[in-house]
Parts: structure tokens; sequence; C-alpha cells
């Protein structure tokens, strides 16, 4: 069974039990939330038990450690990168030195927690090298940025797109299963680019020419042109989802808002007129689809926007840093420059923080089961980075801050 990375959404591990933060956040009565106990990449999926108190709570946490009396918060960019950490709950299982001199990236987008297990990538000097748990899996030449990750049984299967203009690849275990020169990817490390859908690996890509751009899904064992509408503009994204190909552009009739496409089916995403539309995923969860993007408006505001596949809009925000949906909720952070959070909301109730916070990354939120999970980390030295967890505030002894949230996969126990 394939077990997927979670870029958006996902859970912050505590490293003691029972350490509550002295940040909190209030909710739109200005109440105290009261302390009580708790991306597909699973970061995206909203499936699980349909029951909140059946489902299982456990979460894997990905943090930025640095040494000892280091203020990373003054300069985070110093040399001293210091070193990644795996958390289940409250249990730190991994610590893994970070650094060109380790190959090993500190960023966000190039580590990822798959069934408990760190994968990193890391290319410099005409080499790209994954490892697993700071432990080196394969290398190959040239210098790709893998952009998405999925483990399958034994094998793992990347998603790598050149550090230097066009071409990509997509391959097994390091050895080249198919790549081009000239394709150029659709998404992003945090748009689950590589995915699984009824038992075959997929992604989208596109061709640039004379005669202009042709679309094609890679599934299974190779790559099929997606005809377009005639009305079609500009794609912005596309995706398999139970073997129908969906994909969204814009249209000479669309005022700049998204159309959805299906077989025959066409579905304008409702919105005022706007300049344009940029920057889209597909998010799936159970049977609920839904498209994600940036709208620019004509007067420059841009917002960022969740449609459902019949076109409304469900929610609209500035500064979302990233949708997370279930088959029955939706929740999101607003974050200012650099992350600074306004605040967030879950199902409409929104919540704002008594004190300066920051998030680091879109895989730092994630919503499941009814619950919603966010890693925050205070502005100031004396505080310790923290996971929201329903209400709850638990508190990290972590000199750095949280990168990202994972869901485990089948009862996966992590490291080692």
């Amino acid at each position: 069974m394939t077990v997927k990375t979670s870029i958006g959404i996902v859970l912050l591990a505590v490293l003691c039990l029972g350490i509550l933060c002295s940040c909190g956040f209030l909710d739109d009565d200005r109440t105290r939330m009261s302390i009580s106990p708790r991306s597909l990449r699973t970061k995206y999926a909203g499936g699980g038990a349909s029951s909140a108190e059946a489902a299982d709570t456990s979460v894997f946490v990905l943090g930025i450690e640095y040494p000892d009396g280091y203020d990373w918060r003054s300069d985070p960019d110093y040399g001293k990168v210091g070193s990644l950490v795996v958390y289940r709950d409250q249990k730190r299982l991994l610590t893994v030195r970070a650094g060109a001199q380790y190959r090993i990236s500190p960023d966000s987008d190039r580590n990822r927690i798959i069934g408990g297990h760190l994968y990193s990538d890391y290319s410099e000097g005409g080499t790209t090298t994954v490892k697993k748990d700071g432990e080196v899996l394969f290398s190959y030449d040239g210098d790709e940025v893998v952009v998405d990750v999925v483990v399958s049984g034994e094998s793992v299967y990347t998603l790598g797109r050149s550090r230097y203009g066009e071409g990509f690849s997509f391959r097994k275990d390091g050895e080249a299963a198919f790549s081009l020169e000239s394709g150029i990817l659709l998404g992003n490390a945090y748009s689950d680019p590589l995915y699984e859908d009824g038992g075959e690996l997929c992604f989208s890509y596109y061709t640039e020419s004379k005669g202009g751009r042709k679309y094609y899904l890679y599934a299974g064992q190779g790559p099929a042109q997606i005809e377009l509408s005639d009305q079609s503009l500009n794609v912005l994204a596309m995706r398999r989802i139970a073997g129908e190909v969906y994909y969204a552009c814009t249209t000479r009739y669309s005022y700049g808002n998204p159309v959805i496409f299906c077989g025959e089916r066409s579905i304008v995403c409702k919105h005022q007129p706007l300049r344009t539309t940029r920057n889209c995923r597909f998010l799936v969860s159970g049977e609920r689809v839904c498209l994600e993007g940036d709208a620019v408006e004509y007067d420059g505001t841009l917002s960022r926007c969740l449609w459902e596949s019949d076109g409304t809009l469900a929610a609209k925000g500035t500064g979302i840093v990233g949708f997370c949906i279930s088959q029955e909720g939706t929740a999101y952070v607003e974050a200012g420059r650099e992350g600074w959070v306004d605040g967030f909301c879950v199902d409409g109730k929104h919540y704002s923080p008594e004190d300066s916070v920051k998030i680091y990354s879109p895989d730092c939120a994630a919503y499941r089961d009814g619950r919603f999970y966010a890693a925050f980390s205070p502005a100031g030295k004396e505080r310790s980075p923290f996971l929201w967890r329903n209400g709850r505030n638990l508190a990290y002894l972590l000199n750095g801050y949280i990168s990202g949230i994972y869901f485990p996969d089948n009862g996966d126990d992590g490291v080692p």
C-alpha cells in the first residue's frame, strides 16, 4: 500500500507531557480557550474514523534545533544550522545533523516524514542525494530539487526538477523511470505533485514549442496527452481523482476566474471579475474535491481562495498560509509578512493570538477527524515553540522551531 508524505498539513509532537505554553489563543468572543487534552501525503487527507473520539490522535513532528545558547531568532541563517529532530507525540525519535557538510538541508521543503521516517534530499556539485533518517539511500548525477517522495513497499519514488531551468525526472530508488530535458512539472513541494490514484503513481507536466503548450498526465507506465477545451487559456492545476482527470484553467469567458474541467463537465468558480488566478492546486479528502488558488483583483488585492468542485466559494482571505480540508470541514491559518500569525479559522470559528507568534511552513497546519493542529513559534527568547491542538497549547523544550506536522499511516511507530 502506498504511503504518502504529507505539503501542505500536519502536526507537531510534544516534547514533554503536560508542559503548557504561556502563549494562548482567543476565540472571536475574546474568551480564553480552555486548556484540555490532542499532508496524499496524509496532510491533505481528511479520511479516517468519522468519530473524533475513535480517531488516532498521534502525530509526527519535525523540528529545527539550534545549539544551546544560539539566538536563532536574530540570525536564523547563520552557519550553525543545528539539527533536524523527529518526534512522535511526546517522544523524540531521531536527531540528525543538518548543513552542507552533512548534505542535509534544514529547509522544510527538502525534508518530509513518511511512515514515521525522515526523508531528505540535497543537491550540490552535480549530485543529488536522498537520505532516510540521515543515512544515504541513493545518489544520482545531476542537480535536482526533489519536489515529492512516495514510499511504496520497499521502493522509494522521487519526482525532481532541475535546479537550472527546465527538465525533470521520475525515479524509482534513484534510477530514472521517466525523464525529460525540456518538460516543466505542474505543482511544487506543497501541492502534492506525485500521488497515488487507483494503485498508480501520477504526476502532470507540460512541454512548450512553437505550436504552444501540450499538457500530459503520467500514470502507471507512461504519459498521455490531455486534450484541453478549446476555451482554455492557462492551465493552473491538474490531477487524476478516482480515475478521472480534473484540470483548472482560465478561459476567454471566465473573467479571470478559474474553471474546473472534468470530462464533459465544466464549472466556473464563483468570484467577482478578476485580473487573474494563479498558484492553484487540487485538494482531496474522501469524496470532497476542492481547488485552492490566489485570486488577483483589478486593484491588485490578492486573496487566497478555496472553491468546492461545484464552483462555490468556500473560503477566502488574505495571507492564508494554506487550506486544510476534511470531508466535512475547512481550516486555515492567516499570517502577514515573514509568517507573523494574525489568527486562524476552524469551520468558520476564528481565533487570534494573545502574543506575537510565527508559522514557518504550510506543513505546520493540519486537519483530520474533526481536529485542527497548528505549530507556532513565539517571538520571545524565553518561550518555546508549541502545538495548538483543539484548544490546548503544548510546548516543546526546543531551541528552534517546528517546520512540519505529519499524520501516521497505518499505525506507524516511526524511527527507529
